[in-house]
């Protein structure tokens, strides 16, 4: 047994968070093709949605965040305890009883940046501290070549960072954990390695989050903004704490009653005030919040109504700048339905100013406090200049490839702007690409994450026998490395092929072509992989897996075929495993077919599509297929007929993987999701 799971388990591990970088080999990047076109589709985005929320199934009421919670604590206890080891430096780790080891090496691209979702500056320093988006904790400076990554261990929220100066070092602020800890603020006074948890919060469970954190500047207040729920009455509402020592403790100062959706709220501080703006959209109300550093106490301004303004009810966006000729803030919101954006300087009497070209993604919206610009971070930066006409920044945002990769890359997940300690002000743009600088307003930009800042989000990667590496990254397309990546244990400089988000890819033709599947069904033939000549498919049907669509190879390599989720290629209903075939002598022509069995009729829902394929090395006949609800069937004699298992999986697990043994085809092993049952199955027949 031990030998068939080492055989089965070898892996060659990409990893893209690292604290290591050692030397690469140059390989200079191509313009990759933009794809099908659908970057900018809302269907799109909302697939993706029911892939993440399904990728952690389980029976109703479960607690997921709970059980990763509990899991996490437990494995990260343990590398703690290693960590106090003299031998910890030992970079070998064992699974499954000492049944398989590992020996653990950064392997990712060394020109492919991330993303990267909130960041905070602290001048004195010159120094940037950061959080990835599979939230990794980072730090670096302006220069953009110096990135250190301070915490993989812990998995931070996304939703702020705050950081202060604190004795001879910082003090970093950030959310962590599951249940009520989620939005409870933590503090961190040595670059990140331990955190102690702030007192004084009263949240009723862990939905929600934190949306705004400011500090004053005196360096000891906070001020947060939260999301979060009451058990009674029960309904959504928001929050407002304080602290005054630092983030030790925090004292309640305001909660508005049940009915507030999580961004129908909305709080701006000045970068250079310590006045603090309140739109609140449920009430329709705006009012001030100014903190007296004397008794340390919160003065709540009269709230001004503006019910009559003409701003609908949602989630809105708030920024704001001080009018030296009026000698007063304007502030200026963006509707989350609408785009609509409005401004007021006293709460009361709003105008309407314009309709934004884009709605604000996140955290992306600003208004420049150094001329009349504002932004708005979408899928791409959109700018008036005149509070009335927009635009996009970067019309052809594949420029990042194709031109520089200063250009900005899509998805513009956060805006913040900072002043240096001598005053230089600049705009920090998260996205993407990870980061990019602008000290002249967006006239150009620099990214900072070209060196050591590696947080590429990867769906999958695949090595030919040669070593040639295929990627496929969370809005960077699919990147490949033509030279033998098993030649020893560097990073590596890629190639990008195509954008989108890139997924699963399948070689064929003895390894020298690929099939590169892209989201939600679309994928593209490399007849040959180390040119960026490729041709475009779509898998039609009513019925696709979604996000990820399955594909694997064929167990004969030299063929020019894979098995694909369908889908149904006469359209309309049905789930039918595909056999896409291609002629690539001259062009490339699709010759795609499929089996006759219906695997969403027959599955035991009668309305679950395929989610898992796997082949048998040893038996070229041998074909196994999982529905969404773990029905498991397989074919002896290459898929002309098929038998549905009578061994039933759990039906809480969704199928992820199948993989058979390369000597018995009879040994297959089958995961998922496992927070309401085991996670891997194994049958011997």
């Amino acid at each position: 047994m031990k030998y068939l799971l080492s055989s089965l388990l070898c892996l060659s591990l990409l990893l893209t968070a690292c604290t290591e970088h050692s030397s690469f080999v140059e390989y200079r990047p191509a313009t990759p093709s933009p794809g099908p076109g659908d970057e900018d589709d809302p269907l799109r985005d909302s697939l993706k949605q029911v892939f993440l929320d399904k990728l952690y199934y389980a029976e109703e009421g479960l607690n997921i965040d709970s059980i990763r919670h509990l899991n996490w604590e437990k494995h990260y206890e343990i590398k703690q305890n290693r960590k106090r080891q003299p031998d910890f430096r030992v970079t070998s780790e064992q699974f499954a009883a000492g049944n398989i080891e590992a020996i653990w090496h950064e392997r990712g691209p060394t020109n492919e940046a991330g993303d990267i979702r909130v960041i905070d500056y602290v001048p004195s320093l010159d120094r940037f501290y950061a959080i990835s988006t599979v939230g990794h904790l980072w730090t670096g400076t302006p220069a953009g070549n110096d990135w250190i990554l301070l915490n993989d261990d812990i998995q931070f929220k996304t939703n702020f960072i705050k950081v202060l100066p604190h004795g001879a070092g910082t003090r970093i602020f950030a959310t962590y954990g599951s249940g009520t800890e989620d939005k409870e603020i933590r503090y961190s006074d040595d670059e990140g390695q331990t955190w102690t948890k702030g007192t004084g919060f009263d949240f009723y469970d862990h939905w929600g989050a934190g949306r705004r954190l400011f500090a004053l500047s005196n360096q000891k207040t906070l001020y947060y903004l939260v999301h979060t729920w009451s058990g009674s009455p029960w309904g959504q509402l928001m929050q407002i704490y304080r602290s005054t020592d630092k983030g030790a403790t925090y004292t309640q100062v305001l909660e508005t009653p049940v009915g507030y959706g999580s961004e129908t709220m909305d709080m701006w501080k000045p970068y250079d005030s310590d006045s603090m703006f309140v739109v609140d959209n449920v009430a329709k109300e705006y009012f001030t919040l100014v903190h007296n550093f004397g008794s340390n106490t919160t003065q709540i301004s009269s709230s001004v109504s503006y019910a009559n303004q003409g701003i609908t009810n949602g989630g809105i966006h708030v920024s704001g700048r001080f009018e030296s000729a009026s000698n007063s803030y304007d502030l200026f919101i963006c509707h989350d339905n609408t785009n609509e954006v409005f401004k007021t300087v006293d709460g009361s009497t709003w105008s309407y100013l314009s309709t934004a070209s884009d709605n604000v993604w996140v955290k992306g919206w600003l208004a420049d406090p150094d001329n009349d610009n504002l932004y708005v971070g979408s899928f791409q930066l959109n700018k008036t200049t005149d509070l009335i006409n927009w635009e996009e920044q970067y019309t052809n945002w594949w420029e990042y490839y194709s031109n520089s990769k200063d250009s900005m890359h899509v998805d513009i997940m956060n805006l913040d702007y900072f002043e240096k300690s001598d005053g230089t002000p600049f705009i920090i743009i998260c996205n993407h690409a990870g980061i990019h600088i602008t000290y002249d307003n967006f006239h150009t930009t620099q990214n900072l994450a070209w060196n050591s800042l590696n947080v590429t989000t990867l769906y999958d990667q695949t090595t030919a026998g040669d070593g040639f590496l295929y990627c496929g990254a969370q809005d960077k397309g699919t990147f490949v490395y033509d030279g033998n990546s098993q030649q020893n244990y560097n990073s590596l400089a890629t190639m990008n092929t195509t954008t989108g988000d890139g997924m699963i890819g399948s070689f064929f033709n003895n390894d020298l072509s690929y099939y590169s599947m892209i989201q939600n069904g679309q994928f593209a033939c490399v007849p040959d992989r180390t040119s960026s000549y490729k041709s475009w498919y779509t898998i039609p049907g009513n019925n696709k897996p979604g996000w990820i669509n399955p594909m694997v190879a064929t167990p004969n390599f030299s063929d020019n075929k894979a098995y694909m989720a369908g889908g149904n290629l006469a359209g309309g209903n049905g789930s039918y495993l595909i056999e896409m075939d291609v002629n690539i002598s001259s062009g490339i022509t699709f010759n795609p077919s499929q089996f006759s069995f219906d695997f969403m009729a027959n599955s035991n829902s009668g309305s679950s599509v395929i989610k898992a394929i796997g082949v048998a090395m040893s038996d070229e006949n041998r074909i196994y297929v999982a529905t969404e609800d773990a029905t498991f069937f397989y074919s002896e004699n290459g898929g002309t007929n098929w038998t549905k298992s009578t061994a039933s999986l759990p039906s809480t697990m969704i199928p992820w993987e199948i993989i058979a043994s390369d000597n018995n085809p009879d040994l297959v092993i089958i995961s998922g999701t496992g927070c309401s049952n085991t996670g891997v199955h194994i049958s011997f027949n």
